[in-house]
């Protein structure tokens, strides 16, 4: 059986990342697996606004001299700093 499964030591891999599915963090004693898996959503969807943050040319939109990409592109970016921030806060 172990030709077929290699084994997994705590300290190689971070299994509540290692396939993208939530497994929740038993290392902690009284941590609530709601609270926990909280946590975890949140701290993705941080991570995810930041990604769409920089692969977004802010920059570029904003001097396209059209109004309205203009307009869209400033609502665009304070709602996502409004979200980051709310989840932040959680």
């Amino acid at each position: 059986m172990n030709r077929f499964f290699k084994r997994i030591k705590p300290g190689n891999v971070n299994l509540q990342q290692s396939n993208g599915s939530y497994l929740p963090d038993r290392r902690q004693k009284g941590v609530n697996a709601m609270e926990d898996l909280l946590k975890n959503l949140t701290a993705t969807l941080i991570s995810r606004l930041d990604d769409i943050e920089k692969e977004t040319n802010f920059d570029y939109l904003l001097k396209t001299g059209q109004d309205d990409i203009y307009s869209e592109a400033v609502v665009l970016f304070e709602e996502m700093q409004k979200l980051k921030n709310r989840l932040q806060s959680l």
